[in-house]
């Protein structure tokens, strides 16, 4: 059975899709930060590949994020349009 799905309910969905673009690439961040961390101060035998390897997962989260977003603008615009006559 399906649910009916209410306006509130969709911007709860965008909402939480803004917050998780916001949270993953900054989880991520850190992690490089802390891998950087790790390799520069020679701390719990990070080696310079992983290091390497976790630029290309913020590089990819990034693009990620940025790709598949929906510019603030264009939805803005959208929700408040005049519907076609």
């Amino acid at each position: 059975m399906t649910r009916a799905t209410s306006a509130d309910s969709r911007a709860e969905a965008m909402t939480a899709a803004n917050v998780a673009a916001v949270l993953v690439p900054m989880a991520v961040s850190i992690y490089v930060g802390v891998l950087a961390y790790a390799y520069y101060f020679h701390r719990w035998g990070i080696a310079r590949h992983h290091l390497e390897s976790a630029w290309m997962w913020l590089v990819a989260v990034l693009l990620t994020c940025a790709l598949s977003s929906v510019p603030l603008a264009v939805a803005s615009s959208e929700r408040f349009a005049m519907p076609p006559a």
